[in-house]
């Protein structure tokens, strides 16, 4: 079983730390905490990822399939560690 964790910084790092945690989870609620203090998505990614080492599934928010593909290909620009989750869509 793999257990996968969503919350705040402080609740991902420290749930982290008990060795439980297998990856970091976000969706759009999430983002939008995360980078509510004015910090862009791509400064959080890297601070969750350099305090835990865990990777990190970013949902996208993009519509249509091309758009997919191109958000997909920044965020794996900024980690290695990011996975991109793409919502399910009609396309």
């Amino acid at each position: 079983m793999k257990i996968w964790i969503a919350g705040t910084l402080e609740e991902i790092e420290s749930a982290s730390k008990t060795g439980l945690v297998d990856a970091i989870v976000t969706n759009p609620t999430v983002i939008a905490d995360w980078t509510s203090s004015g910090q862009s998505l791509e400064e959080v990614a890297k601070i969750a990822i350099g305090k835990t080492r865990l990777p990190l599934y970013i949902q996208l928010k993009s519509k249509k399939k091309d758009d997919f593909l191109r958000e997909a290909e920044y965020l794996k620009k900024i980690s290695e560690s990011i996975i991109p989750k793409i919502p399910s869509t009609l396309e």
